[in-house]
């Protein structure tokens, strides 16, 4: 039964008395409609919704001229991954220049092994570190930063040099039921113990039920399919020990329970290293007719470990088996009796699941008897002498283990244990064991050139324990955990109430031991050794995301190129924002093998902008592989994930150098101001804390939103003039809570604060006060905030329910005062950002739709003129065609599929900066049909590394679809040349000209009678003509380039030669930087993404080019 709730209301407050009336809002206008509702509506309503906007610090003020020429700080980074020790002092020199060359600001240098041969340089020998000082030399030559992974592989914090009592831990237990009365002496199973590393932390004596006794007596058969020896491994210590069951010819593999009897089961535990595997149970009595009992749950707990696990109402039949979705590798089987709590893998730690999540803690009974921690330890063989009062009890012996997690993927070199999460000691022996020996051999190179230090997103899993954890919880908590041990280990203790609080109380100490021990620890270790942290704020793991994030120097974020699974923005955006943190990096493109050289401008650009809207401002780039042998292309891969933005890309010196110039531009952009958001919304202080997504929000269109977290809502947030604002000048009109059900007294007063200085709130009211045992006078104070926030005299027939839609939550931000900050009639859930100076507005709008179209944007600002500053190409253009009503300006803006676009406001727009302004006159004239440019065109292709040739086309063609094998399979790039004439009456006075290519694949450079029109990488590859256009004869040239990847499917028609296979050695002549033995191929990568029938792609200039007049636009 549902309890009712006092939520989601809106008041005026100052001090403690009303200064307003609540108003009821009936449906329709009329008297109430509508059942009682168990929520309210809250918005603490004022009027000061509408006063001035606390002043903004003011970063550097938007400059056109560091917008055309942007400065380095601007400029993309890259993710540079040398190649399991396939590394050369060449290699690198030539990477960094191609990287300076193009306009990338740094590099992020990684060693990774993944699915690439092994070359001769091991990771952290002194070969290796003096490659990684060469490296920081010649990025000093070219003015490139460098930045480090701090470790081996991409996640996350480990290597050789950490021991196994430096490593991660986590609680383990066996278990023993006895019947007491009597002294006696056991012998405690010895609990699961990983690399023989084990310790003993306390035996646990729990009430149990005469069933489980009954049980033990007669133990369950294992059986499998396919039938594997020695099944009893399941049941034993050893947590190193895998038992496989595959599948195979289509049938899928099975683990039985068998019973001699009728055994009743209540819970199921499998403990595995199969990932992505499902599992279902069934039941059966005579071993052939199987029916459903429950699909398993599955808990992440590793980087391929997991735990299955069910609790169920009780089951009896005499066999029980599991069927598998795939091939399962098993460590630990067991079928019980007894009960376990729902979720409670994630509930202790080694499994994430965000608190809004997990299941409801629910019983009735509590048994007769408490929990006892008994005294004394067991000996070396597990013997253990008890005296317990007569009944069942469950023996519980707690001890602690490593998680075994090694960092990922490593080279062998590299690989080792991971650190200890709860413990700095632990991590400073790993910054000792590697950064530091490469940041003495840099010597003053570092904290110069030698800037960052990365942690990428983390991937080891859960950890539930440490050496002196119970010492720490209990100083932190003011109570001893040792007698809830079991609630740990998943048993039903004592009364619900208790247990949850007491579970939520560990969550958090756990994500506070990784926030302070590993996270904090982290950038402290940083900043000692003159270096900045880039962290990646998230993964499954216990800790709250945004808090993580907020202890980087730089927080990233990560996107995938066609925005798929793992694109992770809110907690690095959101950490940035209420952080105070100026850059909001990201992970930029990353991507599985379907890309693979199939990447190029035009198609990243949409992902990019969306990026861009979101709230990102600078990208790294996932990936850049390091070509360790200078003679080969398009060469070195990071295995077959990652999107190929290499230097031996075709495109890279040429729309890859307009490309980054282009991120650069909006990069600089996007850091000016501050962030404008609506919403701050506080995500609830259990851990570890949810980040969901607008979608999850039921956020209506037009309002941005941020997250906050605990540690700031209580220490960086303040409130003046009915606003919420960060130290930095970041503020928000309005907030919303999420799973309040529980807050603290010091959460509780923040919040009356708030509400004083007329602040806006939206959310339920807590039923509960956090903590474990409050006092009498903590729960006289929690009843008196709850009853001063959220009035009883407010609750009623006619109040409005808790919002669930973004409809019903944009009525709720209406009442409170506020109106969108950006309306775009024709694409209202397209996502923008919005940045602010004193004087000056940006938003960036984004088309997310695959047509092109005219947006009707309605933006909430006034008394300002807009501007287009055009990223692609530098130019600044007036709009002056808008429209001021009230305290918003409208426009519409023509995108083409995809597109985007800047939009400035300024007070004084036109004399802000020294560019000068080329302003044509009004056409008079009316813009005449398109001429058509028709041909005959010279092609000369010019092929990498062989000689250049010649031929005509009588018409544009795809160069895939031609005879001749050297052009169907061409890569790289050929000049179009045409003469053509234009007819003196054609130009008119006051019309612009566009040269447009129609179609081209993949990207297009012009030249018009010798002079440099430009380059465009996307679509529409149209040039503005007018300034070298000229009556009579024109010389037109355009060079077009396309990809790799119509060369490779032609090379995979011929023999391979070079001795490269993935799964050899390393061919020497690589390995020594030389050429590869001769060959009628003329490409070289280390993994084969085409079959030899792989379909072509569209290659070369398709067409039509036209001439269009057009009307002249204003452009600075």
């Amino acid at each position: 039964m549902l309890a009712r709730s006092r939520t989601d209301y809106c008041i005026l407050r100052r001090g403690r008395r009303p200064l307003a009336t609540h108003r009821r809002f009936w449906p329709h206008g009329g008297a109430p409609m509508m059942q009682p509702a168990r929520r309210l509506l809250v918005c603490l309503w004022l009027l000061a919704c509408l006063l001035p906007l606390p002043s903004v610090a003011t970063a550097p003020t938007f400059d056109a001229v560091l917008f055309a020429e942007p400065p380095a700080e601007s400029r993309p980074r890259v993710w540079m991954h040398l190649m399991n020790g396939n590394i050369s002092s060449a290699g690198l020199t030539k990477d960094f220049e191609a990287l300076a060359a193009a306009g990338v600001g740094g590099v992020i240098l990684f060693s990774v092994d993944y699915g690439i041969p092994a070359g001769d340089v091991a990771f952290n020998s002194d070969r290796y570190r003096a490659l990684l000082t060469h490296a920081a030399r010649e990025a000093r030559r070219l003015g490139l930063t460098l930045g480090l992974h701090n470790c081996d592989g991409w996640s996350s914090s480990g290597g050789p040099w950490i021991q196994v009592e430096d490593s991660m831990k986590r609680l383990v237990w066996s278990e023993s039921v006895v019947r007491g009365g009597t002294a006696q002496r056991l012998r405690l199973p010895q609990p699961t113990t990983q690399l023989g590393f084990y310790r003993e932390i306390a035996v646990l004596a729990c009430p149990a039920e005469e069933s489980e006794l009954a049980a033990r007596a007669a133990p369950l058969t294992l059986r499998s399919s396919p039938s594997v020896a020695a099944l009893d491994r399941l049941r034993a210590d050893d947590g190193d020990q895998v038992v496989a069951l595959s599948a195979s010819d289509g049938q899928t593999p099975w683990l039985e329970f068998a019973a001699n009897t009728p055994f009743t089961a209540r819970s199921l535990t499998l403990e595995h290293r199969s990932r992505h595997a499902t599992a279902q149970l069934l039941a059966s009595d005579d071993g052939e007719t199987f029916r459903p009992v429950t699909a398993l749950a599955s808990y992440r707990t590793g980087k391929s470990t997991g735990v299955f696990t069910a609790s169920f109402a009780p089951v009896t039949a005499r066999v029980f088996r599991v069927v598998f979705s795939r091939t399962v590798e098993l460590t630990h089987a067991e079928l019980s009796t007894s009960p376990r709590l729902p979720d409670w893998p994630a509930r202790n730690g080694m499994a994430r699941l965000p608190a809004d999540q997990l299941a409801p803690l629910v019983w009735s009974a509590t048994p007769d008897k408490p929990t006892r921690v008994l005294p004394g330890q067991p000996d070396k063989d597990g013997h253990f002498t008890v005296d317990l009062p007569a009944g069942v009890w469950r023996i519980l012996r707690f001890g602690y283990t490593t998680t075994a997690a090694t960092n990922y993927p490593a080279t062998a070199a590299g690989r080792g244990l991971e650190c200890d999460k709860f413990d700095r000691r632990a991590l400073e022996k790993h910054f000792a064991a590697y950064l530091d020996r490469v940041a003495a051999d840099c010597g003053d190179l570092t904290s110069t050139t030698l800037k960052d230090v990365a942690l990428d997103s983390y991937e080891m899993g859960g950890q539930n324990w440490t050496a002196d954890l119970a010492a720490q919880f209990k100083a932190e908590h003011g109570y001893d955990l040792l007698p809830y041990l079991s609630l740990l280990a998943g048993y039903c203790q004592g009364d619900a109430t208790e247990a949850d609080a007491v579970l939520r109380d560990f969550r958090g100490f756990l994500a506070g031991l990784m926030q302070r021990n590993y996270y904090a620890a982290f950038t402290e270790l940083c900043h000692r050794r003159g270096l900045q942290s880039y962290i990646e704020p998230y993964g499954f793991g216990p800790f709250d995301h945004v808090t993580a994030g907020g202890a980087a120097d730089v927080p990233m974020a990560e996107f995938w190129l066609d925005l798929k699974e793992g694109t992770n923005f809110e907690a690095a955006i959101s950490a940035a924002h209420i952080y105070g943190k100026s850059v909001v990096s990201a992970e930029a493109f990353t991507s599985w093998s379907d890309v693979n050289w199939k990447v190029h401008p035009a198609r990243l650009k949409f992902p990019g902008d969306y990026a861009w809207a979101r709230g990102v401002n600078e990208f790294c780039l996932h990936r850049f592989a390091h070509q360790a042998n200078t003679h080969v292309v398009p060469g070195m891969t990071m295995g077959d994930i990652g999107s190929q933005l290499d230097r031996t890309q075709t495109w890279w010196p040429t729309a890859g150098r307009e490309w980054l110039r282009y991120v650069a531009r909006g990069s600089y952009l996007l850091r000016q101001g501050q962030p404008v958001a609506d919403v701050l919304i506080y995500t609830g202080e259990t851990s570890p804390q949810p980040t969901p997504t607008r979608e999850q929000l039921a956020l209506p269109a037009g309002y941005n939103f941020d997250l906050l977290d605990t540690p700031a809502l209580l220490h960086r947030l303040s409130a003046r003039a009915g606003r919420l604002v960060f130290p930095e000048g970041t503020s928000y009109r309005l907030l919303l809570l999420r799973n309040s059900a529980q807050l603290s007294l010091p959460v509780l007063r923040r919040l009356r604060e708030f509400a004083a200085a007329g602040v806006p709130i939206l959310g339920d009211a807590p039923t509960a006060l956090r903590g474990r045992a409050p006092s009498s006078a903590e729960r006289e104070e929690f009843a008196a905030l709850v009853a001063a926030l959220w009035p009883p005299t407010n609750v009623g027939p006619g109040q409005v329910p808790l919002a669930t839609s973004p409809t019903e939550r944009a009525a709720q931000f209406s009442r409170c005062g506020l109106t969108p900050d950006l309306v775009i009639a024709d694409a209202p859930d397209a996502p923008f950002a919005h940045r602010r100076t004193d004087d000056t507005d940006l938003f960036f709008v984004l088309n997310p739709a695959a047509d092109a179209r005219v947006l009707r944007c309605s933006f909430r600002v006034t008394d300002r003129r807009p501007e287009r500053w055009h990223a692609e190409t530098g130019e600044i253009q007036p709009l002056d065609t808008y429209a001021n009503r009230g305290d918003r300006t409208e426009l519409e803006l023509a995108l083409p599929a995809h597109g985007s676009a800047f939009i400035v406001f300024r007070s004084d727009s036109g004399s802000r900066d020294s560019a000068s302004a080329v302003k044509s006159s009004v056409a008079s004239a009316t813009p005449r049909p398109p001429l058509a440019l028709a041909g005959p065109w010279q092609v000369t292709f010019e092929p990498v590394g062989a000689a250049h040739w010649q031929t005509s086309l009588a018409r544009l063609s795809d160069w895939s679809e031609d005879p001749r094998p050297a052009v169907r399979y061409f890569s790289g790039t050929a000049e179009y040349r045409t003469e053509f004439t234009v007819p003196a009456d054609w130009l008119a006075d006051g019309l612009a000209v566009s040269l447009d290519l129609g179609r081209v694949e993949i990207s297009a450079e012009v030249t018009l009678n010798g002079h440099p029109l430009g380059l465009r990488w996307s679509a529409p590859y149209a040039f503005d003509a007018t300034r070298w256009l000229r009556p009579g004869e024109n010389t037109l040239c355009v060079r077009v380039t396309n990809l790799w990847t119509n060369r490779l499917i032609g090379d995979n028609q011929l023999p391979r030669t070079d001795g490269y296979a993935p799964d050899a050695p390393m061919p020497r002549w690589y390995v020594e930087n030389q050429p590869p033995p001769p060959s009628a191929r003329t490409t070289f990568t280390t993994v084969d993404f085409y079959e030899t029938e792989t379909a072509l792609l569209p290659s070369g200039l398709l067409g039509p080019v036209t001439l269009v007049q057009e009307r002249a636009a204003t452009r600075r």
